[in-house]
């Protein structure tokens, strides 16, 4: 509806895992339709997905489409 974004709820996993862990949001950062976390410890190589949704005072909506990243080093490795 219309009422304010309270706040979120964010989870992932490593691709071939069933199992969806809570995501740390508090280094999380949103500004308007920009969000930034960044993850430490991920695998290169493996594939991980990730799916959030918002809270108002009506509760926690749905989560969002899944997103998948490939893990690289980064920076890139010269």
């Amino acid at each position: 509806g219309d009422s304010q974004i309270l706040s979120y709820h964010g989870m992932w996993k490593e691709s071939t895992s069933a199992v969806w862990l809570d995501m740390n949001l508090e280094s999380t950062h949103f500004t308007g339709d920009t969000t930034l976390s960044v993850y430490d410890n991920l695998q290169e190589g493996l594939t991980y997905n990730f799916k959030i949704r918002a809270s108002n005072v009506y509760g926690f909506g749905p989560f969002s489409s899944i997103t998948s990243i490939l893990a690289s080093s980064w920076p890139a490795k010269s």
